[in-house]
């Protein structure tokens, strides 16, 4: 960090502590020790300290945060050794690359608008994931499509993966017809899987398909991975405090990670984050973030699953339960005379009934069944009117925008709208007054 931008952030922090009329320290977080040395004592009501002494200091039974802080910490030191190690290769020194080098963006730029390279999405095989991988092409960024299979581009094996993740956007260079491999039908158990000695050969196939190899990454889309410890990782480790841990998602590599608590974890399912993949490493490198709980507890495995499919559980916050009615035995909701005026009332016209199971809280569909004067037969669909209590564009709207549907898992449910709606005022249950549209 230049001096500059220093003086800047210890100048905002001090104009933080006047606004506020000096009622409330105000803490700068950094880890120079030439900052904490310059600014820790010149202005009363300024604190400058590193994060650890942060977290010690105003954090010191918050443990997660602590562990998470080692874990990066310990991520990032290990990325600074890996940089001085390729550095050292630089000036003369040998160490094996695992893999070959990225092209720069500027050449991968080139190369697909020329049609050379290929742009795509990398999707790996669940049940082959160490041999098997495809790119599927986006039409629109390509030129020439004419030699995609319709499974896409196999990228066999790990080298030609490239340290590429299932989901990240790639660059693509097909390999010489002479070397495309075949859509392998085999299963491959897991310690086939973990070993990552076998390639594409190992599993027979029935169709040659175009096969290429990744040089370059557009997009990386890491995100949140449920891992899990085996127990020999643990007595195996060759360096202390690094383990490999093992995805929940088969499509994912082993990750190795810093950590503390090795023995902790084990038997445990738990969170991480990848930080880096070096070309001289066989596994990203990542760090602990949490832990889930014990492997086969329900509400650890519960967990998992949301996790690993991105579903947000959050609580509704104030705001959006303020802009929603009350609706409590003390101040019950009721329709306005004006409301009801204003729209067809099928209360005593029509036999209006629920096809949901017995005990269903959000009955937010009904049918009605009646026979006309004429002698025909009237089949109504009545759908709830959510409408009348989310407006366009308001807080609520746009969490159920966010959350785009109810989650429904085998013993629970997570709503898109709040209770007060899905459970209730938008639920046609049977014997009190509700709004709905109808067809």
């Amino acid at each position: 960090m230049e001096d500059w931008e220093e003086r800047q952030i210890y100048g905002a922090c001090c104009y933080i502590h006047d606004f506020f009329c000096k009622q409330m320290p105000v803490i700068m977080i950094s880890n120079d020790p030439n900052i904490i040395e310059s600014y820790g004592c010149v202005k009363v009501g300024v604190l400058v300290m590193t994060m650890a002494g942060y977290l010690q200091s105003c954090w010191s039974e918050f443990r997660e945060a602590h562990e998470l802080y080692d874990s990066i910490s310990a991520s990032l030191a290990e990325l600074k050794v890996s940089r001085g190690f390729r550095m050292m290769n630089l000036s003369g020194y040998s160490r094996g690359k695992e893999y070959a080098d990225h092209l720069p963006v500027d050449i991968l730029a080139v190369g697909i608008k020329s049609g050379t390279l290929i742009q795509g999405c990398l999707w790996v095989s669940k049940y082959r994931s160490s041999i098997e991988a495809y790119v599927q092409q986006n039409d629109a960024l390509n030129s020439d499509t004419s030699i995609v299979s319709e499974f896409g581009i196999l990228i066999p094996g790990m080298k030609h993966r490239n340290r590429a993740v299932h989901g990240d956007i790639v660059a693509v260079e097909l390999l010489p017809q002479s070397q495309w491999g075949e859509k392998s039908n085999a299963l491959v158990d897991d310690a086939a899987e973990h070993s990552g000695d076998m390639d594409s050969e190992a599993c027979g196939g029935e169709k040659l398909v175009p096969s290429g190899r990744i040089v370059g990454i557009l997009q990386r889309n890491w995100r949140d991975y449920v891992a899990s410890l085996r127990d020999d990782e643990v007595s195996q480790s060759k360096s202390p405090g690094k383990v490999l841990v093992t995805p929940y998602d088969r499509r994912i590599p082993r990750i190795r990670i810093s950590t503390r608590q090795a023995e902790q974890l084990k038997g445990q399912r738990f969170i991480v984050r990848i930080d880096s993949w070096d070309v001289d490493s066989l596994y990203p490198n990542g760090h602990f973030v949490r832990s889930l709980g014990p492997c086969g507890n329900v509400e650890t495995e519960t967990a998992v699953i949301l996790v690993e499919n991105g579903i947000s559980v959050m609580p509704f916050s104030d705001g959006q339960l303020k802009e929603l009615p009350v609706n409590t035995s003390e101040n019950p909701w009721v329709m306005e005379e004006e409301e009801i005026a204003r729209r067809r009332d099928l209360r005593n016209s029509h036999l209006i009934f629920s096809i949901d199971p017995k005990g269903c809280e959000d009955v937010d569909d009904t049918l009605s069944v009646r026979q006309l004067p004429n002698g025909n037969i009237e089949l109504g669909v009545h759908i709830a009117d959510v409408s009348f209590f989310v407006k366009p564009q308001s807080l609520t709207d746009r969490e159920a925008q966010s959350r785009s549907t109810t989650v429904y898992l085998a013993d629970r449910r997570y709503d898109m709208l709040p209770p007060v709606l899905s459970t209730d005022l938008c639920s046609l249950i049977s014997n009190v007054d509700r709004l709905f549209f109808v067809s």
